[in-house]
């Protein structure tokens, strides 16, 4: 390599102009290395949020006009599809042989007896109607649901044979317990103990007696 030494006579305004030419030539003609980014940002990240990548880009990581990485020279078909993905997961985008899952269809119930469709397959769920303004509680002539019976304790029950005899006599009652207690539904003697609902059916057929 050859070198040229020059002199020049210049005024000191001169030499100052001169030396800002050669600063700014410096900084503007940079011939990068290679693999070097030529990006002036240094970013690895080009305008579509991909990576850079050796696989795939060109070693001085150069771009395209529209700011996306140039792609390597020679790649094959394989590795052009690999590419293709890699991008598009970087980019946030499914890859290509992604399929999105699609539930299978489920088939309809089909309806039994006279049990409303809609009741079996679970599609609509009917909630209860709350009174609103203007909305009356209860139809006009719809006879009102039947309230569960109170609850009968053990000497509550005793006190309803106590007040049978009273009534009718301690024979008449005991000549009406096989009835009763088979009606009932009483089979042992510590279910009066024991079940709640029998003890009120004892008690209401108990009531009956006069």
């Amino acid at each position: 390599m050859a070198t040229i030494t020059l002199t020049l006579e210049v005024t000191e305004e001169e030499r100052a102009k001169l030396v800002e030419r050669f600063i700014a030539t410096a900084n503007a003609v940079v011939e990068p290395d290679e693999g070097v980014p030529s990006d002036p940002n240094g970013s690895k990240v080009d305008i579509t949020g991909v990576v850079w990548d050796a696989r795939y880009h060109g070693a001085n990581m150069s771009k395209n006009q529209d700011q996306t990485w140039r792609r390597k020279k020679g790649l094959s078909e394989q590795e052009k599809a690999d590419a293709d993905a890699y991008e598009a997961g970087c980019r946030g985008a499914p890859a290509a042989t992604a399929q999105a899952a699609v539930a299978a269809p489920v088939a309809p119930v089909q309806p039994t007896g006279d049990v409303p469709s809609f009741l079996q397959t679970g599609s609509f769920a009917p909630s209860p109607v709350m009174p609103g303004v203007g909305m009356p509680s209860a139809i006009p002539g719809m006879p009102a649901a039947p309230q569960p019976p109170a609850p009968v304790s053990y000497q509550e029950m005793i006190g309803a044979f106590q007040a049978a005899i009273g009534r009718v006599g301690e024979p008449r009652v005991q000549g009406e317990l096989g009835g009763i207690y088979q009606r009932a539904g009483v089979t042992e003697m510590v279910q009066l103990e024991t079940d709640g609902d029998k003890r009120i059916a004892v008690k209401n057929e108990l009531d009956k007696l006069v």
